[in-house]
């Protein structure tokens, strides 16, 4: 008998990836290959893609296996919408008095009572509408055709084949189209409970095109495990539902935070900020928000408690932000959440430019990807040894440092170009290495701080501790951006470097320029720059700063804009502050990841 072949092997299993391919889509994790038609081993490829970035989000090993523990978290009850929902449902003449109304058409037969189906809606209507200001307000009226949001049960639509479930008919379809014909311009989510189907349809009363025949399967899981029974069951998890549908009538599409009502799995009760957040910016044009701060805070990254744990975040022009989590490095897209990018490879370091994103691998090898490319290049073969990475902020070089002995090459990304030894004078005490546009500078365990004039030429110290013998390298931060160097100094004082270097009169400070004196800022524990923007934030005074300094003198006072951090925003230990143009990223000791936008904010906040 002859062995059977890859395509024999796919052929036999296709009926399951159909199946897992539609659950990885419910969670955004599925992208089909291009091409038609398209190519059986691409499916499978892009299947096992999809099943490692659906275990990156769950916290489980990215192997892109499907195993037993990837089968049980894609088998938990969750909601088969996989539509983007990027469309506002409700035209303006829908809330021109702040009030929808809503009736019920039919009850269920069993499992669920009249009082905790109504109870249930009443809820979920009340907790999305109370979030918005005015509040939009929903209110029960009697059946009619009038009423903007119908709800009934139908039955018998069809069937749904589901991977676990025991029941399931293998000849099961996965559609369930056979349903009565919706007029134009109406919209019905169709949700299957037990073997009942629950249609809440509503009608545009305006010329707008609204998408139409959006199915949402809620019949996963008939029964509740050997803890509750089918009644118990659907008790408990019939009002998460609702409140996750109510979320989707709204116009919001999944999410990637797990504490997050539109999470696609259902078990959370009560609206996540993050869920707040989505529903205030989706409506912001027309309902008058009355904090705007509130909008201009965004969590894009839950607390991941020790699962995959961010160990570093990086930030590039164009708001594009990269973290490293176990070895893996991962893109956020602000419509799609995260895509993982590292390939097969475990970063240990990572950095990035306007061009390229480096990684520094666990072997020692130093990789670049363009920022619009999909392939990794390797440019430094040379293994086994500890060093450092860092990327000028122009993109024109990579500088790594050899930690064995301090010495700093730098590699330009030009076609054929080669490695160059920057440091004439190395010593092994270097640390680590800080760039601007067109200069990198060396840090010393001591403190010291030395500027290089370039390949194989002597380096010049620019900044030591003199008496301060205090503070070591520890004790400050450096950043650069554009051609300017920032200090965060011990003291929670922000200097500037003013370009000139005291070589026989070093002292601490020397050549530094306290910019934030004029403001009286103080305490900050985090600096970040991106162009000629520099921000600043106090933990202590609740404060986040910004300041330009664009055409202003090296060493010139600063002018600072603040802006409070709203009391829903707690920030706990920052690790690290980052930034991209108008976007300020914190991450946090939890791992958890926020975002700040000056861009909404700098016409309202406090100027000193």
């Amino acid at each position: 008998m002859q062995d059977p072949t890859a395509h024999d092997v796919l052929r036999e299993s296709r009926p399951a990836i159909k199946k897992i391919i539609e659950h990885l889509s419910c969670f955004n994790c599925y992208s089909p290959p291009s091409g038609k038609p398209i190519d059986e081993l691409d499916e499978y490829a892009a299947v096992c893609t999809g099943i490692a970035k659906f275990q990156g989000l769950i916290g489980v090993p990215e192997t892109g296996i499907f195993d037993a523990a990837t089968s049980k978290h894609l088998k938990q009850p969750h909601c088969h919408n996989h539509r983007s929902h990027e469309e506002k449902i409700f035209a303006d003449d829908w809330y021109k008095n702040s009030s929808l109304t809503y009736c019920f058409e039919q009850y269920p037969d069993n499992y669920l009572t009249v009082v905790e189906v109504r109870n249930a809606f009443e809820t979920a209507f009340k907790e999305w509408g109370g979030h918005l200001t005015p509040p939009l307000r929903f209110e029960e009226k009697s059946p009619h055709k009038d009423v903007d949001i119908r709800i009934g049960w139908r039955y018998d639509f069809g069937k749904l084949s589901l991977i676990g479930n025991e029941n399931a008919n293998d000849d099961a379809v996965t559609e369930c189209t056979d349903y009565e014909p919706v007029p134009v311009q109406r919209v019905q989510e169709t949700v299957k409970w037990k073997d009942e189907w629950v249609a809440v349809s509503y009608s545009s009363q305006s010329k707008e095109k609204l998408h139409a025949d959006i199915k949402i399967y809620f019949n996963e899981w008939a029964d509740g495990g050997p803890t509750e029974d089918s009644q118990q069951f659907a008790s408990r998890i019939f009002p998460q539902i609702v409140l996750h549908q109510i979320g989707h009538i709204l116009g919001l599409g999944h999410s990637i935070g797990k504490d997050s009502v539109m999470w696609p799995v259902y078990k959370n009760s009560e609206l996540h900020r993050n869920d707040i957040y989505e529903i205030k910016k989706r409506y912001g044009g027309q309902f008058l928000v009355d904090r705007q701060r509130d909008l201009e805070w965004r969590v894009i990254l839950e607390s991941e408690e020790g699962i995959s744990y961010t160990e570093d975040i990086v930030a590039i022009p164009g708001n594009h932000l990269y973290r490293l989590a176990n070895g893996v490095i991962w893109e956020h897209d602000p419509s799609l959440g995260w895509e993982r990018v590292s390939g097969h490879y475990q970063a240990t370091q990572i950095d990035a430019s306007p061009q390229y994103l480096y990684l520094l691998n666990i072997d020692g090898k130093i990789l670049r990807r363009a920022r619009e490319g999909k392939f990794w290049e390797e440019i430094d073969g040379e293994s086994r040894y500890p060093k450092t990475i860092r990327a000028a902020r122009d993109g024109k070089e990579l500088y790594k440092l050899d930690l064995r002995n301090g010495l700093v090459s730098s590699f330009s990304n030009e076609p054929g170009c080669q490695w160059r030894l920057l440091d004439a004078n190395s010593d092994e005490n270097t640390r680590d290495i800080v760039t601007t546009a067109s200069q990198v500078f060396f840090i010393h365990d001591d403190g010291a701080v030395f500027v290089s004039e370039g390949a194989y030429r002597q380096c010049h110290l620019i900044h030591n501790h003199g008496e301060e013998k205090r503070y070591g390298a520890d004790d400050f931060e450096l950043v650069g951006s554009g051609d300017r160097l920032y200090q965060l100094h011990a003291s929670g004082q922000v200097l500037e470097w003013d370009g000139m270097r005291t070589p026989n009169d070093p002292e601490s400070l020397q050549n530094w320029v306290n910019i934030g004196e004029l403001c009286e800022l103080r305490s900050i524990g985090n600096i970040a720059a991106a162009g000629t923007y520099l921000y600043a934030y106090s933990n202590k005074q609740d404060m986040v700063w910004f300041t330009d300094r664009k055409n202003k003198i090296l060493g010139s006072p600063a002018e600072w804009v603040g802006n409070p951090i709203p009391s829903h925003i707690n920030l706990g230990y920052i690790m690290k502050l980052v930034a991209s143009e108008y976007n300020v990223y914190f991450l946090e000791s939890s791992g958890a990841i926020y975002s700040y936008s000056f861009q909404m904010s700098k016409s309202g906040g406090k100027f000193c």
